[in-house]
């Protein structure tokens, strides 16, 4: 079986505001919160599913974008700093605007589509095909006007309360990058031993070599619709299932799907307010570059936003779809990020990565 895929992801940019001056006479970076999330999707008739973009997204590099010197180019941190005096703006940092420098790489394809545009799109031996953003700058305002949008989730992107990323010469809520990729879907399903007519014994492999989370199985058939779930299957795992014994009715069909997926991705609490006196962040050289991710939890205004563009897609489709949650290592290994401020500021990333596998033939 043939498979395609295209990969929507986008990084939205939040930043928590600094302390105030009785608390920082340690000039303790502020925290800036990054969040990515995107979505892979297979589809077994080989035609790619993906959403609507904008003509005015970039397809080719050139020109270069950045907004000044690179990133990791900005002096370290040396540690030895006079008594401040410091202003707040909102929620800005102790910089402002912050910068940020961004790399992220396609370890299996290359990318298609990326906003704003990029310093260089290069090819990397003996690794991920890569963009690199040398230097954007994140402040409360756009420093560019923002294109005429007709698409409805840049519309709704846009309203979000997200620093501006400027570049030399233009200005956007968030930072997209869209690519092809040779990946295959972590499922594969079979029938399992106790299989029989009107009594569809499934069996749901992960062939992956990293778990997969928040698996979802929806199947119509003839008015009804049976809706199979999964919390995690781990690597080279499976779960089984009887289709016949997860029918759900029309009025338990949101909360079997939409919202059992929105309560699995929503972080409720707010940002975790810094802990000066016991956790200040020190001593960065903005040449080192923030990778690791904290979770993939992500606002509730962010997770209403993925379901908006993509939950038909996931759950509304004919026949039968998979879906599921890839995990933030997995994320990490097939998409590489980098991301570089100078040193008032420190990254603290999120991502949450989506797939789903449409016009699935059951076994």
């Amino acid at each position: 079986m043939r498979f395609s895929l295209s990969m929507l992801t986008v990084v939205l940019l939040f930043l928590v505001a600094p302390p105030s001056d009785a608390e920082a006479e340690s000039w303790c970076a502020s925290p800036l919160d990054v969040h990515e999330w995107g979505v892979q999707a297979f589809d077994g008739a080989g035609a790619q599913v993906t959403a609507n973009l904008p003509g005015w997204f970039h397809r080719r590099a050139g020109g270069g974008n950045a907004a000044g010197p690179p990133a990791r180019s900005l002096p370290a941190d040396s540690g030895q700093r006079a008594l401040p005096v410091l202003h707040f703006y909102g929620r800005n940092s102790m910089s402002s605007p912050v910068p940020l420098g961004i790399e992220v790489g396609f370890r299996q394809g290359r990318a298609s589509h990326w906003y704003p545009q990029v310093d260089t799109l290069r090819p990397r031996a003996g690794a991920a095909p890569q963009l690199t953003w040398e230097r954007l700058n994140l402040h409360p305002e756009a420093t560019h006007t923002p294109h005429v949008s007709s698409t409805p989730w840049v519309d709704e992107l846009r309203g979000f309360d997200a620093l501006w990323v400027n570049g030399a010469r233009e200005s956007e809520r968030f930072v997209f990058y869209e690519g092809s990729t040779r990946e295959q879907v972590a499922i594969r399903i079979e029938r399992g031993p106790e299989w029989r007519p009107g009594r569809r014994h499934l069996v749901l492999h992960n062939r992956s070599t990293h778990p997969v989370h928040d698996v979802f199985l929806t199947h119509r058939e003839g008015g009804r619709v049976y809706v199979i779930f999964a919390p995690t299957i781990p690597a080279g795992r499976s779960a089984g299932f009887v289709l016949e014994s997860h029918q759900k009715s029309p009025g338990a069909l949101a909360a079997a799907t939409r919202d059992r997926l929105r309560a699995r991705l929503v972080d409720t609490a707010p940002p975790p307010a810094p802990d000066w006196a016991n956790e200040c962040v020190m001593m960065r050289d903005p040449a080192t570059p923030f990778r690791a991710s904290e979770g993939h939890r992500l606002y509730p205004h962010e997770v209403d936003a993925v379901l908006n563009i993509w939950a038909a897609t996931f759950f509304d489709r004919p026949g039968t779809t998979v879906t599921y949650r890839e995990d933030t290592a997995y994320l990490d290994h097939m998409m590489p990020l980098a991301l570089y401020t100078d040193m008032m500021n420190f990254v603290r990333l999120r991502r949450l990565g989506l797939a789903v596998w449409t016009g699935v033939s059951l076994p």
